[in-house]
């Protein structure tokens, strides 16, 4: 899709400042405000761009994140698969990426027990049924209090070099415990989980708290660190042909293993413990996913025990789901 002048300066601005309303951003692209309203609303009409409410996983007492991932058995099409989906069993899932052939699935959850059955789920019924290819299910797990999150779906830097617009998205913090939540701030939090897409009126409707109410205190969970806004696009419509999965662990007798993860623009998720890491990247053609798996390997290549494990996705044949925040409510109101 291509992008006039107005659309090409929102986009990127809109991803990296989503907490700005029309004014602000107006302020600062120099546009007036009803030019980025009018855009703003035919990108979102279109279905160019979305915007969601993502929570804090350490702020709201999530300690574990875990990764699976595997290849799928080709004999076994997806209808057979789609009948014993782990997301649906599972509250702990909030993402799921699939194809004919691979799988990556997110889950995270303040008890490790609950993710070691999500693992436990795939290895018996789809190792029962041949789903997986002979290696089985691969996973990685993430404590989150020795953990740092250096990009959430963050597609600013993509969206910023893509669009010839210079944009940085404000670091992740973690600010209050769950703890200090009161209950009228748990009911609307736990209503953004169930509806991440909805609107301060859709918000107010789900939980039968007046519109300004929940525009105040979804405000201040935001500034207390809960809540994130983000505007997330849609791969297909902003050209992105390629997603890749990439697991990889650092050597420990390299002395600077901690030196960082080497991210691009091209990296929209990562996530880092002790020796293991894990990031999402995504690329407009085969060739620039060559191009910077080249440049990585270069840079990385004396800091890693061993090349990176990658499962790389066609947006054209991908099936994704996400976010599936509205299962975690369960767990959100046990930790509360």
């Amino acid at each position: 899709m291509d992008f006039t002048k107005n659309e090409a300066a929102v986009i990127p601005c809109l991803c990296a400042n989503p907490h700005m309303n029309d004014r602000e951003i107006s302020d600062k692209l120099d546009i007036k405000r009803s030019t980025v309203t009018l855009t703003r609303n035919k990108l979102v009409e279109k279905g160019v761009l979305k915007k969601i409410y993502s929570p804090n996983f350490k702020s709201i007492g999530f300690e574990f994140l875990c990764v699976f991932h595997g290849d799928f058995n080709p004999e076994t099409p997806y209808n057979e698969r789609k009948k014993y989906l782990p997301s649906q069993k599972f509250n702990e899932i909030f993402f799921v990426a699939t194809s004919d052939l691979q799988h990556v699935s997110m889950a995270c959850s303040n008890v490790f027990s609950k993710i070691q059955k999500c693992g436990e789920y795939m290895e018996g019924i789809y190792g029962e049924q041949s789903f997986f290819e002979d290696k089985g299910n691969e996973y990685i797990h993430f404590g989150l209090k020795e953990s740092t999150i250096h990009r959430y779906f963050d597609f600013t830097p993509y969206l910023s070099k893509k669009l010839g617009m210079e944009y940085r998205s404000d670091d992740i913090v973690f600010v209050e415990s769950i703890k200090k939540m009161r209950k009228t701030e748990k009911k609307i939090f736990a209503e953004f989980l169930k509806n991440p897409t909805g609107t301060d009126d859709d918000i107010s409707r789900g939980c039968g708290i007046s519109r300004q109410s929940v525009n105040v205190i979804k405000n201040d969970l935001c500034k207390k660190g809960f809540l994130k806004p983000q505007f997330i696009p849609d791969m297909k419509l902003v050209g992105i042909k390629f997603l890749a999965f990439n697991q990889f662990r650092f050597n420990p007798k390299n002395i600077n293993f901690k030196c960082g993860l080497n991210l691009s623009s091209s990296d929209i998720f990562a996530i880092s413990s002790g020796l293991e890491a894990f990031k999402i990247s995504v690329f407009d053609s085969y060739d620039e996913y060559v191009m910077e798996l080249g440049k990585f390997n270069r840079v990385m290549k004396d800091k890693l025990s061993q090349k990176p494990q990658i499962r790389l996705f066609s947006t054209d044949t991908l099936n994704l789901t996400f976010p599936l925040y509205e299962r975690l409510v369960e767990d959100l109101f046990q930790i509360g």
